[in-house]
Formats: structure tokens, C-alpha cells, sequence
């Protein structure tokens, strides 16, 4: 049974999209939470090296000074021309605007106050650099911040790291510089700061979007996104830190989610900053930390795997062409990479494992289950001999009956919709090309399996061919011809048993109904007096009354699952290929019952 669906690049309608940024706002949240909760008032540690105050070296300085908005190009220009005129020398005018280069996150010392003496002496960190006063903003304690010019401050060397609030500040206010600077220099020695820092990544992405989350990742030389990828792996013991880690990653790869950050996740630059998540191994240190963290109901092993997931599916966003290369945005490449890392495999297993939860947790385990999806579709789909060999790689990992048992357990219309998206993406089937044909019997006979999944489905179609029905009639005044046939189809779709069809699209499919006709019936234990054929059946009062009760869809698949646990010989007799027409239109009404052996 091919379901056609028609599905954009990512196989995502916009009400599933924006449910699916809905939940990736919550799920940030959540962490966010977690992670403050955590670090709040702990952040007494010690170690590292702390970062130099100024960049002295000559012929860089004004450069630096240009690139961080610390001076104007009018500024350099009349620099330039007191050298040129010998009103001050080279050194004079390092000594002068050397002050302005102090290196956000510095440690510094107050002195020369006049206005506040009481903060001569004191110590904090530079957290920002305020052109419009050409002052620093120093966070002296977490109470404490104010702007001073660069003349009152002076380096020292501090082994304490920020306060946990500090941290959060700064992913409140948008300072991404400083917060780049602290991490970068802090995070990968020290769990308290990284545990804080990462969560003010994430407040930093949903406040700032992706403008914000750019000049975290371009400030000090573009070492943020490296400093990460070690903060985790250096705290891979840290279950909660790694959290917070995945959740940043997944924050970076989405630019912050909501609207914004989806058109960004789609840009060039969205794709270039998941280029760079890949060149640095943000992959291999989700997919890592899922294999690492298990399945346990306790603990966050669950919001891990939520989180990488996240990952895999943001970073595979993008066109993939005939060859697998061509426009900026297409994602072969980095596909290519998820699959290298494991991807493929580990979102099989989420999905068997969210399925066997003891006991279930039918909310969460839907939410995981569509997030496998997405993740898995994006992995798999493209038009590149590259894209073939990962469907092939997803079909040997038992893909497909994994998610077939997963809609037959928790079956909703959002997660029929995925699995039928996944479904087209791993049978490489378009509108203008035909499913695979051998992983289309392998759907098939998952779906035979279970005759309550069949129901579902059929009921599922049942409602999309009625609502679409209703559609046509509501944008024509008159009941246009393909309202009119789809409700003709109606009519019989009610009363249709969806796995025993009357006609078979060969004798290859035919002879398969037959078989397993035939392995029901010999495997079934023999019962007193049961009916052998269909000409004694037909004519078996019993019968007759049981097929006058079936009225709907519901009323048929109830009788098939009593048959299945109570009578599976029967069960075996009506879908013998011989027989199942004339049970269709026994059903239906089309006819007489005809009693033929």
C-alpha cells in the first residue's frame, strides 16, 4: 500500500514545522532551567590561565582597534597623519591607543578613581567595550558593573573564574563577545563555568538570534565552536554538562530557532555554520555521547538523545544534487559525515528503545519518535549515488520495520505523516517514480503483520479522502468530478478490508497471500467441525449473521483480530487469494455469495 504525500526538500509540512520549532523552543527552555538550577551560586573554582589584557604588538593594533568598532576610520586617518607630521611618534601613539585594546573577558584592576574611590583596588572582568563613550563595561562583582575609561584599569592575573550570574547576564544582554572570550578561556578547565556558559549559549541564541550567535562564534579568532566541541569532550562524565553542550550545538545549528532562525537555517550562512559544527566534530561528539549515555529511564539519557537528534537533523538540512555538489547549500557532504559518525544507526536504535520504554511514556516517546524522523529523512534523502548508498545503510539497519512497529504502538496523524515521509525518501519514490519494489513488500508485509496498524491506516486515509472531499466542495459551487470520485471511493473505503485485497498487482503478489495463507493454516491448531471451504462457509448460518453485523471499517477489523486469536484457521481460509474477492464483495454487496470450493 503506497501512500503519496507531497513533501517539499525537507519532507516537512508547515504545520509540522512549526511544531517542530515549537518543540525546539521548549526543549531549550527546559535545559536552560536545568543547567541554571545547577550552577547558580557554585562557581568558586579555580585554574587556568588568565587571558592577556593588551594586544601590544604594533602593526596589528589598529587593525584590531578598526575590526572591533574601538576606533573610526577618521580616527586612524588622523592617527596616520600625526605620524606623517611628526606631531607624535610611533610609540607615543601605541602607548595612546593601546588602552583602547583590552581583550574582552580580561581581568583587570580599578584604579585612579575619583568619582568612586571605593572601587580603587577592586578587581573584575571586562565584559564589553561601549563606543559611544569609549569606556569598558567591567563587572566588578555580580551586583556591581560599571563603565570605565580605559586609563583606570590596569591587567592582573586572576586564577577565579566569572560568577555563574555574570555568565547568564551576558546571554540575556546579547554580549556574545564576552561570553565567547569567557568560555574560550574558562570552560574547557572548569565544569562549574562551562555548565553556566553553556546555558547563557542557549538564552544568547533564543534572545539574540542568529546575528548574536554569529559574533559568538566569528570573536577571538573563531575558537568557540573548537572550545565547545573539547568542553564536552573533556566533561564527557558531566551527564549534565553534555546536555547543556548538545543543547548549545543544537542551538548554533538552528540560529536560535523561531522564525528567524529557520530562514537562517536555510541560507548560506546557516549552512556554512553547520560546515563548520561538522569540520570541528560536532557529529561525532553527539552521536558519541548518545551511544556513551544508554537508555536508561533515569537521569537525562533521554533529553541527550532528544538533543542529538536536534543535531543530526539541523545539520543535514539542504539540497543534495544529481551528483551530490553544485549550490553552497546542498548538505551531501555533510550527510556523508553523519553517517561516517554512526547517525544512521543511532536514530534506529532511539526509535526501537523509545518503543520498549518500561514503563511507557506514550508523550515522550512521540516526541522522540518524530524528531527520529526528521533526523532520519535528512540523512537519507538526495539524488546523489552518495544519498542511495545511505538509504541502503538505513534498510540494513532495519530501518523500516523498526518504524513500522513504532506507528503500530503509538500511532497518531503527525506520526503517520513522518512515516509515510520517510517511508517515499528510503523507497526513493516520487510522484514520477515508483517505490522501490522489494522495500515496498517489505512494508507491506510489516503492515500484514498487524492488523490493528492496518485499521489505523485505513481509517487515517479514510478522514484525509473526507476531508479533501470537503475541500472540493467548498472551492467549487458545484461538486466538481474529483470531490464527486472521492467520495465514490468513500462509499466502498468504508467497508473494504485493507489487508485482503482483491486484486493482486501480479502473480508474484499473489502467490506471496497464498503462502502465507497457507503458513496461518498449518501452523494454527485444528478445531472440531471448522469449515474447510469457502462453499462451506458461505453457506454456514453463523457466518452469514457475522458478516451482516460488519456495518464499518471499525466493526470488520474487530471481527478479523477475533478470528486471528480465536480462529486463525478461518482467518487463513478467507485471505486465500481464491477467496478474497468474493469476501470483498460479499461485504460490499456487489453480488450474490456464489458457493465455490
Amino acid at each position: 500500500m503506497i501512500l503519496w504525500v507531497t513533501h517539499s526538500n525537507d519532507n516537512i509540512d508547515a504545520s509540522s514545522k512549526r511544531d517542530f520549532e515549537l518543540f525546539n523552543a521548549c526543549f531549550v527552555t527546559y535545559v536552560v532551567v536545568i543547567l541554571i538550577a545547577a550552577t547558580i551560586g557554585s562557581m568558586c573554582k579555580t585554574g587556568g590561565e588568565p587571558p592577556s589584557l593588551f594586544r601590544g604588538a604594533r602593526s596589528p593594533l589598529f587593525a584590531f582597534l578598526l575590526e572591533q568598532g574601538r576606533i573610526t576610520e577618521a580616527e586612524y586617518d588622523r592617527a596616520t597623519d600625526e605620524l606623517a607630521s611628526e606631531a607624535k611618534s610611533e610609540d607615543d601613539l601605541v602607548t595612546e591607543y593601546d588602552l583602547l585594546s583590552v581583550a574582552i573577558g580580561a581581568a583587570v584592576e580599578i584604579f585612579g578613581l575619583s568619582a568612586r574611590p571605593d572601587l580603587n583596588g577592586c578587581r573584575g572582568y571586562v565584559e564589553a567595550y561601549l563606543p559611544s563613550s569609549k569606556r569598558f563595561k567591567v563587572s566588578v562583582s555580580s551586583e556591581d558593573i560599571i563603565s570605565i575609561r580605559p586609563g583606570n584599569l590596569k591587567p592582573v592575573e586572576l586564577s577565579a573564574p566569572p560568577a555563574a550570574d555574570v555568565l547568564l547576564r551576558m546571554g540575556r544582554h546579547g554580549e556574545a563577545r564576552s561570553l565567547s572570550a569567557f568560555f574560550v578561556q574558562w570552560a574547557i578547565g572548569d565544569k562549574e563555568v562551562a555548565r553556566a556558559a553553556l546555558a547563557a549559549v542557549t538564552i544568547l541564541g533564543s534572545h539574540g538570534g542568529p546575528g548574536a550567535l554569529d559574533e559568538l562564534v566569528s570573536a577571538n579568532q573563531s575558537a568557540f565552536i573548537p572550545a565547545l566541541v573539547k568542553a564536552i569532550t573533556t566533561h564527557s562524565d558531566d551527564t549534565l554538562l553534555t546536555l547543556g553542550g548538545l543543547a548549545a550545538l543544537a542551538t548554533l545549528s538552528t540560529g536560535g530557532g523561531g522564525v528567524e532562525g529557520a530562514a537562517w537555517k536555510e541560507s548560506s550562512l546557516g549552512c556554512a555554520r553547520c560546515d563548520a559544527l561538522v569540520k570541528q566534530g560536532a557529529l561525532d561528539v553527539s552521536v558519541r555521547a548518545m551511544n556513551d549515555i544508554g537508555f536508561a529511564d533515569e537521569g537525562l539519557a533521554w533529553d541527550i538523545h532528544g538533543a542529538g537528534l536536534h543535531i543530526i537533523a539541523n545539520i543535514c538540512v539542504g539540497n543534495d544534487g544529481e551528483q551530490g555538489v553544485g549550490k553552497p547549500q546542498e548538505a551531501c557532504a555533510r550527510r556523508e559525515a553523519a553517517v561516517k559518525a554512526g547517525a544512521i544507526e543511532v536514530i534506529v536504535d532511539v526509535m526501537q528503545a523509545s518503543v520498549a520504554r518500561d514503563p511507557p511514556k506514550p508523550t515522550d516517546t512521540r516526541q522522540k519518535l518524530v524528531l527520529a524522523h526528521r533526523a532520519l529523512q535528512r540523512v537519507c534523502m538526495g539524488l546523489s549515488k552518495a544519498a542511495s548508498a545511505r538509504r541502503e545503510r538505513a534498510v540494513m539497519a532495519d530501518a523500516l520495520p523498526v518504524y513500522v512497529n513504532a506507528l503500530d504502538r503509538f500511532f497518531s496523524s503527525e506520526l503517520f505523516e513522518l512515516t509515510i515521509h520517510t517511508n517515499m525518501i528510503l523507497m526513493n519514490q516520487t510522484e514520477k517514480r515508483e517505490a522501490d519494489p522489494f522495500l515496498d513488500r517489505v512494508w507491506q508485509n510489516e503492515v500484514e503483520k498487524r492488523p490493528s496498524l492496518a485499521a489505523c491506516i485505513s481509517n487515517e486515509m479514510v478522514e484525509r479522502a473526507r476531508a479533501h472531499a470537503a475541500s472540493c466542495k467548498r472551492s467549487s459551487n458545484t461538486f466538481n468530478i474529483e470531490a464527486q470520485n472521492t467520495v465514490t471511493v468513500l462509499e466502498h473505503a468504508e467497508r473494504e478490508l485493507p489487508i485482503l485485497p482483491g486484486q493482486f498487482k501480479d502473480e508474484e503478489e499473489r502467490e506471496h497471500f497464498e503462502r502465507v495463507a497457507k503458513e496461518m493454516h498449518d501452523s494454527a491448531p485444528a478445531q472440531a467441525d471448522e469449515l474447510s471451504t469457502w462453499a462451506e462457509l458461505v453457506q454456514d448460518q453463523a457466518f452469514q449473521a457475522e458478516m451482516a453485523d460488519i456495518k464499518c471499517q471499525a466493526d470488520l477489523h474487530t471481527y478479523v483480530n477475533d478470528l486471528q486469536e480465536k480462529n486463525p484457521r478461518r482467518l487463513a481460509l478467507l485471505m486465500h487469494p481464491d477467496n478474497m474477492n468474493r469476501l470483498n464483495e460479499l461485504l460490499n454487496g456487489k453480488g450474490a455469495c456464489k458457493a465455490e470450493s
